[in-house]
């Protein structure tokens, strides 16, 4: 029950218009940093993959989040909105798997965007000529570091669109407590670089 619910949410987000969209927007954000990847502090340099990761990740992290704050509430409230919740709930599947599956096809979803950003940041390493690809590097720093953060992220958003009675209320609270995280994190970094 857990792969095929997994298998049908994974397909369900990926037949979406706007799922489609975000990935174009994702990989044209991606492709334009990765060009300047190149350019540091007004100098050329060869864009080695600490540079760009930088560029590549900086300009989709916003679209990872997107993803996670947008299919967690149609997750969730896709049997709500069409009335078939008290059907859904009399299924012969475990709250638990239902839900789990939820989260497993966000993170599916999410590893095939950190794995596309990581393709366009080798495809534009080798545009600009540069060949010492750094996979390591690629995968520490996408599945390691920021996969896991995605997955909290996730699981916010599931968590507080399974409590809250509107959808729009959910997406306002998941954005509020996005900003205020990305608000902290830049007082914290200023904060660091005065001392």
């Amino acid at each position: 029950q857990y792969f095929s619910l997994t298998r049908l949410r994974v397909r369900t987000i990926t037949r979406e218009i706007p799922f489609w969209a975000i990935v174009g927007l994702l990989t044209a954000f991606a492709a334009s940093n990765g060009h300047f990847a190149g350019h540091a502090g007004g100098v050329d340099v060869w864009p080695v993959t600490y540079l760009m990761l930088q560029a590549v990740e900086g300009g989709a992290m916003l679209f990872f989040y997107i993803v996670a704050t947008l299919y967690a509430a149609e997750l969730i409230w896709r049997e709500r909105d069409n009335h078939f919740d008290g059907i859904h709930d009399a299924l012969p599947v475990s709250e638990t798997i239902d839900w789990l599956s939820k989260l497993a096809a966000i993170v599916l979803v999410e590893v095939v965007l950190l794995t596309l950003a990581m393709v366009v940041g080798v495809i534009m390493q080798t545009a600009a000529g540069y060949h010492r690809y750094e996979f390591a590097q690629y995968f520490e720093e996408l599945y390691i570091v920021t996969l896991p953060q995605l997955v909290g992220f996730a699981l916010l958003a599931l968590f507080v669109q399974t409590m809250v009675s509107n959808k729009f209320v959910g997406h306002a609270i998941v954005i509020g407590l996005f900003v205020l995280r990305s608000e902290e994190r830049r007082v914290g970094k200023e904060c660091r670089s005065r001392w």
